[in-house]
């Protein structure tokens, strides 16, 4: 809190504060059919490549039990959901005494216990989950030619060029920043793609589990279409014949490996996060004393990420204190409060880019803004917005 408090201190001191006058413009009539789409393209391509990405579907257990319903499965959407599965699962490979397949299959499942109603993610679940696989990984570890390799290799490359912007719009003068319009509305989540680095060597896909709901189901995995999909060693091996236990395969989380991942993963959360939030507050303190205005968007842009960035840095600097990062499913996964987060969030994000298009606008040069033009007089202290082809500034 304290580091955050300096860096937000640094940039304030920097500049001086204004307070800005909230505009709302209706000025993309103007914009062809072919231009919507590749604003659009660029607008979804980063949530869909961390939601494709970061969102797996859930195992079944048992495998007869009905699917999730959707306000079950909501929050697994929420970017701190995705965030804190890929540092608990670096967690468990730091921690392993001997990572194989099945450790990597487990830890990458979802798995979703019907009788419970609940999600589980616990380290107990790895090691019971072994007598139910059907599918292995082919190796402990991503294959470098495979669509993981290929997904973390896009979303990484999102996440250095959106933080690299984040750093940039919180130095006063910079050219490079992520400006409020429609293409950029998702592009903040491109930090997920940085975030996605401690576990990026082992998440997969590749795996299938089959839980039987009763000793009696079991004789069915002697039929022809069964044995198609079970793998050998699942005919052999029982769930009351499992003789392991979580110690057998993990280290303890106050062992020097887990406390120095846990401090890391603090330190990366805060470092990555600290910047976006300052760089939110931009909003009240980044503007020429001539120009004091902001869009509606921008207004939304900033408030939803400073929300989701601080709500992030809270929510994981809360569990990982307290003890309760052993999970690949972020603890909070069934709290009232969190779906209410998370849909608020989600129902925010559309606003954005609904209002967002209603303000795009091109300028002359065939950038996008969001702001409308400005008439600027000499002898007048502040610029007046203006129509279309009125102005001399923001053009």
């Amino acid at each position: 809190m304290i580091y955050l408090l300096l860096v937000l201190l640094f940039f304030v001191v920097q500049c001086e504060a204004t307070i800005p006058k909230v505009l709302f413009t209706l000025q993309s009539q103007g914009i062809l059919l072919p231009k919507w789409f590749e604003q659009f393209t660029l607008c979804l391509a980063p949530l869909v490549a961390h939601v494709a990405g970061g969102v797996v579907s859930p195992t079944l257990l048992p495998s007869t039990t009905p699917p999730p319903s959707w306000s079950a499965r909501l929050t697994h959407f929420n970017p701190i959901s995705i965030i804190w599965r890929y540092y608990a699962i670096g967690d468990r490979r730091v921690r392993a005494k001997s990572w194989d397949r099945a450790d990597m299959a487990a830890c990458n499942a979802v798995f979703w216990v019907g009788e419970r109603k609940r999600w589980d993610g616990s380290e107990e679940i790895m090691v019971k989950s072994r007598a139910w696989i059907t599918k292995m990984p082919d190796t402990a570890h991503v294959a470098v030619l495979s669509g993981s390799s290929v997904a973390s290799l896009v979303i990484t490359a999102q996440g250095i060029d959106a933080t690299f912007l984040i750093i940039n719009s919180a130095i006063p003068g910079s050219v490079y920043r992520i400006s409020s319009i429609l293409a950029t509305v998702f592009t903040p989540l491109g930090c997920l793609g940085l975030m996605r680095l401690p576990a990026v060597l082992w998440l997969s896909n590749d795996y299938g589990f089959m839980n039987y709901s009763s000793p009696q189901s079991a004789p069915l995995l002697a039929e022809p279409d069964l044995e198609k999909v079970v793998s050998d060693n699942i005919l052999q091996l029982r769930a009351s014949h499992v003789d392991m236990t979580v110690q057998d395969r993990l280290l303890p989380p106050h062992c020097l490996k887990g406390i120095s991942y846990r401090i890391f993963w603090l330190l990366t959360i805060w470092g990555i996060l600290g910047v976006s939030t300052a760089d939110c507050t931009h909003l009240w303190w980044s503007y020429p004393p001539s120009i004091p205005y902001e869009a509606t968007t921008g207004l939304l842009f900033s408030s939803m990420y400073l929300v989701l960035a601080a709500a992030t840095i809270g929510i994981h600097t809360f569990y990982v204190v307290t003890g309760k990062a052993t999970s690949t499913i972020i603890p909070c996964i069934h709290s009232l409060w969190y779906k209410i987060f998370t849909l608020a969030w989600m129902v925010a994000s559309l606003l954005c880019v609904v209002i967002a298009a209603l303000e795009n606008r091109m300028r002359v040069d065939g950038s996008y803004t969001t702001l409308p033009e400005f008439l600027c007089e000499k002898g007048k202290e502040i610029c007046v917005p203006v129509g279309l082809g009125q102005g001399n500034y923001n053009v």
